[in-house]
């Protein structure tokens, strides 16, 4: 009898620690693509959102709404980037001999339905005969067949008095209309006394580009060729995302605020400007849920300009990684505050989750319950003979349907001894269970001595 009693107690002490699959109130459907035992998952921005922002709350279930072992990943690994070079096609844009630039000259662009160009020709947009269209302005090349991240542009010119030191300006357009700005820089080609100095690099920002335009502002600079470096996409090697949102006006003129529903690590910013033209020296600040204190983070300035007949506009700027929801921008009072709010970009990393694939699937990964404790293990327990970067290697499972439901509303041990002041509350269950217990033994023992 006194067995069977401290073992219903034990029980009851030790169910008041599990939880379960209803103790969240959201989860996220996880489909392995292997038989491996191991697999890595990236977080959701829905669980970025309605989680905390430490992650504490997230678990693993499988199908049978077993808890998994799970643990989360740790820096993202240094891998050496992976480069290649490839020739663009290249087309000059040719102008007027009197032109002063590509503001003198139309196109006329054929592609096909890839986007491929097949031509691109120049027309003179001034009235009267035709002029002689001679000295190429600018050139566009065509990287619509690349699908890798550019991160240089390698300049071939015929170097020559004036021109062995030139200035160089890069612009990308995703349709031939709308230009952007994207990098200017010196190209030099020196030699002296038998040695030669070279430098053909242009840096670029490293993202995917579908046309190139190229022009210079050294007289006698002729351009001819263009070769493109690409970053290869090395596999298991996280990508970085970006959300956009709009501002509210803050309590000062040129002041917004900008909530992107959910703590994220920001790694990268941008200000998007609504009105063309337009240069805003800024400051931005952080700040956490529950917090009203701003943190400052940076000091740039971001613009949105016309320049010869296209519009360029700035890159985002690269932060120290910060964890947050709520941002300010504030923009110089000199600069004037734009009519319209501006748009906030803010880039992240996003995070990924490490579990052990036991039992069937589909597997979830719930989160959502503000009182849960931190469950997860060690990347050097769960990953036997763990090695830097080891969980890069795993196997990526694929997110499926995000599914938000209400925790149910009936009783809970879990949510009980996780609530403020349940565990006192548990250990005052059991000692009063067992003082009742020790009563009833000793009634027992009574009646039979009796």
């Amino acid at each position: 009898m006194k067995v069977v009693a401290a073992v219903v107690l034990v029980a009851l002490a030790g169910s008041a620690f599990a939880e379960s699959l209803a103790d969240f109130p959201a989860s996220a459907t996880i489909t392995v693509t292997s038989g491996e035992g191991l697999h890595r998952v990236e977080v959701p921005f829905e669980v970025h959102r309605a989680a905390r922002p430490d992650l504490a709350d997230v678990r693993m279930f499988n199908a049978k709404g077993e808890a998994l072992p799970f643990a989360f990943s740790g820096a993202p690994p240094a891998t050496p980037p992976v480069k290649e070079s490839v020739a663009l096609p290249l087309f000059p844009i040719r102008a007027p001999t009197k032109a002063t630039g590509t503001n003198d000259v139309s196109l006329d662009v054929r592609a096909d339905s890839r986007g491929t160009l097949i031509s691109v020709r120049s027309a003179s947009t001034a009235k009267g005969p035709a002029p002689k269209l001679e000295r190429p302005s600018a050139w566009v090349a065509d990287a619509s067949a690349t699908t890798e991240p550019v991160s240089a542009a390698i300049i071939e010119w015929t170097p020559g008095p004036g021109t062995d030191l030139a200035s160089v300006t890069i612009e990308v357009s995703e349709d031939l209309k709308t230009w952007q700005f994207a990098a200017t820089g010196s190209v030099l080609a020196l030699e002296q006394d038998g040695r030669k100095l070279l430098q053909p690099r242009i840096e670029l920002a490293g993202r995917k580009v579908k046309y190139l335009r190229v022009s210079s502002s050294t007289s006698g600079f002729v351009l001819t060729g263009l070769r493109v470096e690409h970053v290869k996409v090395v596999p298991g090697q996280q990508q970085l995302l970006s959300v956009v949102v709009g501002g509210l006006r803050g309590d000062l003129p040129g002041e917004y605020t900008y909530d992107l529903q959910a703590a994220l690590p920001v790694t990268r910013v941008n200000v998007l400007l609504s009105e063309t033209n337009a240069v805003a020296p800024v400051e931005i600040s952080v700040r956490g849920e529950g917090s009203k204190d701003w943190r400052p983070v940076v000091g740039a300035t971001f613009y949105r300009l016309s320049k010869g007949g296209a519009e360029v506009r700035s890159q985002p700027v690269a932060i120290a990684p910060v964890t947050g929801r709520y941002w300010r921008v504030r923009i110089d009072p000199k600069a004037g505050a734009p009519k319209d709010a501006p748009r906030f970009e803010a880039g992240y990393q996003a995070r990924e989750v490490v579990f052990a694939s036991r039992g069937d699937g589909p597997y979830l990964l719930a989160f959502g319950n503000d009182l849960a404790k931190r469950a997860d293990l060690p990347l050097t327990t769960l990953i036997p003979g763990y090695e830097r970067d080891a969980e890069y290697k795993l196997p990526a499972a694929k997110v499926g349907a995000i599914g938000m439901h209400d925790i149910p509303k009936g009783f809970s041990f879990s949510r009980l001894v996780t609530a403020d002041g349940g565990k006192k509350v548990l250990l005052w269950a059991v000692l009063i269970g067992a003082v009742v217990l020790l009563g009833f033994m000793a009634w027992k023992l009574n009646k039979q001595v009796g």
